[in-house]
């Protein structure tokens, strides 16, 4: 899939957000991810996770960004890759509840397919929550902290890190590869797809090996 970078340009705010909320009265300041909502907001000596928090106290908070998804776009899957969210992450498209990540660490993808308008812009949402607090024996931030793809590709894909290769085996002569492809369909009918998987000399244009299968994908 192809990967659009979405760092620029959101609208941070204290609080929660939710499809009710006029966004006119709660304009928000606009920030680059990544991005630290918890920087700025008061500190109490006896906040529950102390020092280990850097006696801050956590809350809620949220991000906002209008998109726009190419009308082309409209019979290829949609989806947006974030890099980590801190933490209890719940994002919305337009209001409307798309995906919800409770690790602040773990890189997670929000498929939203069926739930964009295409040709217009759509307003995407994501409410964070560190109010749980002690969370962490350490400093953990708040908020967008890492960055954040907009990935777009046809109905028959490899899903996001879905390539994983290792060695199987070695000798002072050989090495046995073994590379395990995720494919998914998300269309409406059986589909062929072949998968090539090359391997070339480090830093160079050079083919060492390659093997290729195809494969029937279900939906």
């Amino acid at each position: 899939m192809k990967a659009v970078d979405l760092d620029r340009e959101w609208m941070f705010r204290r609080g929660s957000l939710d499809s009710l909320t006029m966004l006119e009265n709660t304009p928000g300041i606009p920030v680059n991810l990544p991005h630290d909502g918890m920087i700025g907001t008061p500190v109490s000596a006896d906040a529950p996770a102390g020092v280990d928090m850097g006696y801050f106290s956590g809350g809620l908070s949220n991000y906002t960004k209008f998109v726009l998804f190419p009308k082309e776009w409209e019979n290829e899957c949609v989806g947006l890759l974030f890099d980590g969210a801190m933490m209890n992450a719940t994002v919305e498209i337009n209001g409307s509840k798309a995906a919800l990540c409770h690790n602040g660490y773990a890189p997670f993808y929000c498929d939203l397919t069926d739930c964009v308008t295409f040709g217009e812009e759509n307003r995407i949402t994501v409410n964070v929550n560190t109010s749980m607090q002690p969370n962490s024996r350490w400093y953990t931030g708040s908020g967008l902290y890492r960055g954040v793809k907009l990935l777009h590709g046809p109905r028959v894909h490899i899903i996001p890190d879905g390539i994983y290769a290792y060695t199987k085996e070695i000798s002072d002569h050989y090495a046995f590869l073994e590379t395990l492809v995720e494919v998914k369909n998300a269309g409406l009918g059986n589909r062929l797809a072949e998968v090539t998987v090359s391997l070339f000399r480090e830093g160079t244009d050079i083919l060492v090996a390659e093997t290729k299968r195809v494969i029937q994908v279900c939906p």
